[in-house]
């Protein structure tokens, strides 16, 4: 189980207080709210991180050591106060850096605040196209945007026997689900693929019942539900109850999460979803040396294996690192430029920033098998084979 990583109130590291030079690192995340079990995997990665790099004398800028301190307040899952608490921490406690919120609802309102104030927002969590198409210059990702995210699901589709025919899609009304399902029927017609259902769900929904009584109607070979993990648990549930058994179901946050496998057990088995990072692929890393090397030494330090959440936010943080040491400054203009310039392997993926400031990279595919999330696409990160089509449940 992951323990509580950030405390409501701003947390300094460990033997920062003693330390003659500070990078000051705001973070407005959530301990608590609808988002706070997958934003507290994105901050223990900022943590792991701030952590590795104190352990070792801190950050070194033009050769001087700098310890760093992370900042950090619960946004409640909120937009309006992950704004407020972005606003408090730079004109406040005057940090010099930020990282992100979870979420791309509270990230799209924390880096305006952010970009308003010049002040550079590093991203581990919010992943909306929307969040890149308002021409920022303070804001960097180490990720793509939700809208790709399902696009392997379909490059898989031509493959498989019997070829599925229909698809429904319900999804969550939030930033991420909405963006995410943007691009579904697009993608569903260029591989032959007929949309039978494409409906929201509200962001507070805990029943869908009625929803899949009609999806059950048109027996849809592929069903699409788009939500964080506690709503997908509900889901599954009721899909089984109701035996609604397509050929594949899919969710885009939800799946890769240990804990999904953990909450639905057998009802897990065979449920696709989608990952940005797994800790088996292989990187070569200018911090830690590999990926497998991050992975042990994550573990080593929080006591749980780091997911694609924990990755996402040490790589954000990484980023900015690296762009310090390229600087060797920590002046925001050095620093915002040597980000638009990186260009590096990292334990989480190539990284090459494009002119909206975040990093186009493949998606993996992933399958629920024996209890674990086994990449079957594509090749390159694939450890197991797609089993097609899903068993009916248990």
């Amino acid at each position: 189980m992951v323990l509580a990583l950030l405390a409501t109130v701003a947390i300094a590291l460990g033997g920062v207080a003693e330390a003659q030079n500070v990078i000051k690192i705001g973070v407005p995340i959530s301990t608590t709210g609808a988002l706070a079990n997958e934003a507290k995997l994105t901050a223990a990665g900022y943590r792991f991180w701030a952590d590795w790099t104190n352990g070792r004398g801190g950050l070194d800028v033009g050769g001087k050591k700098y310890k760093i301190e992370l900042i950090s307040y619960d946004d409640q899952s909120s937009v309006d106060r992950s704004a407020q608490l972005t606003e408090r921490l730079i004109t406040q406690d005057k940090v010099d850096f930020l990282f992100s919120p979870y979420g791309s609802g509270p990230t799209y309102a924390a880096s305006a605040v952010s970009e308003r104030y010049r002040k550079l927002m590093l991203n581990g969590g919010g992943t909306s196209p929307a969040i890149f198409t308002r021409g920022f210059k303070y804001f960097f990702s180490p990720a793509a945007t939700t809208d790709f995210y399902p696009k392997g699901v379909f490059d898989l589709i031509p493959t498989l026997s019997p070829r599925p025919k229909t698809i429904a899609i319900l999804w969550k009304n939030d930033l991420a689900n909405r963006s995410m399902n943007a691009r579904v029927p697009e993608f569903a017609k260029a591989v032959g693929l007929e949309v039978v259902y494409n409906k929201e769900f509200s962001a507070d929904a805990t029943d869908f019942a009625t929803e899949f009584a009609v999806i059950r109607a048109s027996n849809p070979d592929i069903v699409f539900f788009l939500s964080q993990l506690p709503q997908f648990v509900t889901a599954i549930r009721q899909m089984k109850s109701q035996r609604l058994n397509p050929k594949i179901v899919w969710n885009g946050i939800a799946v890769p999460q240990p804990e999904f496998a953990a909450t639905a057990g057998k009802d897990a088995a065979g449920i696709l979803g989608v990952a940005y990072w797994v800790p088996t692929v292989r990187y070569k890393d200018p911090i830690w040396g590999d990926t497998s090397t991050f992975v042990k030494e994550f573990e080593a330090k929080m006591k749980f294996p780091p997911d694609y959440h924990v990755a996402v936010g040490a790589a954000g943080a990484e980023m900015l690192e690296l762009a310090i040491r390229k600087a060797q400054s920590v002046d925001t203009e050095k620093v915002r430029e040597a980000l638009a310039t990186l260009n590096v392997e990292t334990f989480w993926a190539p990284v090459h920033i494009d002119e909206t400031g975040k990093n186009p990279m493949t998606m993996i595919i992933g399958q629920i098998q024996d209890g674990k999330f086994v990449p079957v696409y594509p090749k390159a990160a694939a450890t197991g084979t797609l089993q097609y089509p899903k068993a009916v449940w248990p």
